[in-house]
């Protein structure tokens, strides 16, 4: 059993795996020592890896220390790609996991990553399991609040749907420009990874990843706890090691 633990900008991801089949999954504002606590009890994992964008508890890890075979994904943990990024340690796990996630998707192939969530980055694996890295943009409401923040009139906006290409006042500008501009920014970097990458197979995840998944009209595999896969193939590769 292992358990993996993805904690994000905006919330965490807990996912218990028996093999590659997930037994329990559990998203959370703010990760806590009772809830993990729980959780070992409940399944007893024998191994646990946790990757975080920020700082993470002292006492989660100890605890995941002494009650399994524990990994903390960081720049020298050895992982089952070829990670060719010029600067490793500025990686954010959540974009490392994602790609061996992808790579465990579809082995073998091209795969672009596109992770719509706080941020949007777009991560791409080579065939030959070789990772060079990708690109980040501002996410779906970083995009709202940041025009709201840097001016002086522009209103705070609600995600909604958009309903006409051109916006007749200024919330409908507001609209069109984020969510048509993330649409269309998404359909500029998946057609240039086509032209560029043979048999190109496509993953989409994060928080926004349905939002968008359905207006790009392409066959794109959903994989809502991809960075958890990932990291599921951190452990397994350490297990084989062993």
């Amino acid at each position: 059993m292992y358990l993996t633990i993805d904690i994000g900008n905006s919330a965490t991801k807990l996912v218990l795996f028996e093999q590659d089949e997930i037994v329990f999954h559990k998203t959370v504002k703010t990760l806590n020592l009772t809830e993990i606590k729980r959780l070992v009890k409940e399944y007893s994992p024998e191994k646990s890896i946790l990757s975080s964008v920020a700082r993470s508890s002292p006492a989660i890890i100890s605890f995941l220390k002494m009650n399994s075979g524990f990994v903390k994904l960081d720049a020298r943990t050895k992982i089952p790609i070829r990670n060719r990024y010029q600067t490793p340690k500025t990686l954010g796990n959540d974009r490392l996991a994602s790609v061996i996630g992808a790579a465990s998707i579809f082995s073998g192939k091209n795969v672009l990553v596109i992770d719509a969530g706080t941020c949007i980055k777009y991560d791409f694996i080579s065939a030959s399991r070789q990772y060079f890295g990708g690109s980040i943009s501002p996410g779906l409401h970083m995009r709202y609040l940041a025009l709201n923040t840097f001016t002086g009139k522009l209103p705070l906006v609600e995600p909604a749907q958009v309903r006409s290409l051109i916006g007749r006042n200024t919330r409908e500008s507001i609209l069109t420009g984020v969510e048509l501009g993330i649409e269309n920014e998404m359909k500029g970097f998946i057609k240039s990874y086509q032209q560029k990458f043979h048999g190109l197979k496509m993953i989409m995840t994060g928080g926004d990843a349905a939002r968008f998944a359905k207006r790009l009209k392409l066959p794109i595999f959903a994989a809502p706890h991809l960075v958890n896969i990932g990291l599921k193939e951190i452990l397994k590769f350490h297990d084989s090691k062993e």
